[in-house]
């Protein structure tokens, strides 16, 4: 992706405002790539065979000497124009965090208007793209940890569960798991894991179906000792207490 591309190197040609008339269009390639923020309205676009659809808060790439079609429904988008750039592979951007995206690409065409610096825009296209790559890893890293969380859901009963198990899910270190578990729940791992079977454990107490050893075999315990002792410290009372 163009935020990842460590060697990036390009020219500013211009940066403006770009009113879409609606209607389907053949555009032949043209000696300048593009860097867009979608405003408003929507793009369908065929690229060569990659077919993409930019909705608003969507950033889109466009290399030089591609030729494509496109269907808009209307709409606008900030554009910067590039010469001599050395990324060549047509994309469509989608961020959660879209609003911020709207604010930097706005102080692009506003410096770019007022100063026309290049250097001053290429440093806040690369500000931009940053961001992007920063909301990106956020994301991805989200979901590697929703993918614990969803882990954890379905194995906590299993005694030999462990942590190590749990990080290796998610593609994260122990510590970064803690982390996102402090920031997310308020709790440790352990903590969330031990919450998870002492409320099974009370459900099935409650029922009166099974006898102690046995819920605590089925809460994730290896040991009803153990378990009896969790138990006390977490409601102040001993599982016996519910026969």
């Amino acid at each position: 992706m163009i935020y990842n591309f460590d060697n990036l190197s390009f020219q500013i040609l211009t940066i403006s405002q770009f009113n879409h008339n609606p209607g389907y269009f053949r555009i032949k390639g043209r000696p300048y790539a593009a860097l867009s923020f979608r405003t408003n309205g929507s793009g369908f676009f065929d690229i060569n065979n990659t077919h993409l659809n930019s909705k608003p808060g969507d950033i889109m790439y466009i290399p030089a000497e591609a030729d494509y079609n496109v269907t808009y429904t209307g709409g606008e988008s900030i554009v910067a124009h590039f010469i001599n750039c050395n990324y060549n592979v047509p994309e469509q951007i989608t961020v959660e965090n879209s609003a911020f995206l709207h604010i930097k690409f706005k102080e692009l065409l506003d410096n770019w208007q007022s100063h026309r610096q290049h250097n001053d825009a290429k440093a806040l296209i690369f500000r931009i793209l940053q961001s992007v790559a920063d909301m990106k890893l956020k994301q991805h890293s989200d979901c590697n940890f929703e993918k614990c969380i969803a882990y954890i859901n379905d194995n906590f009963c299993n005694p030999d569960l462990k942590i190590p198990d749990i990080c290796r899910i998610g593609h994260m270190s122990e510590a970064t798991l803690r982390r996102k578990f402090m920031m997310y729940r308020e709790m440790s791992p352990k903590q969330y894991l031990m919450k998870l079977r002492m409320n099974k454990a009370l459900t099935l107490l409650v029922k009166r179906e099974y006898s102690v050893k046995e819920i605590s075999r089925i809460s994730g315990f290896n040991d009803e000792k153990y378990f009896s002792k969790i138990f006390k410290k977490t409601y102040s009372l001993p599982p016996s207490s519910f026969y």
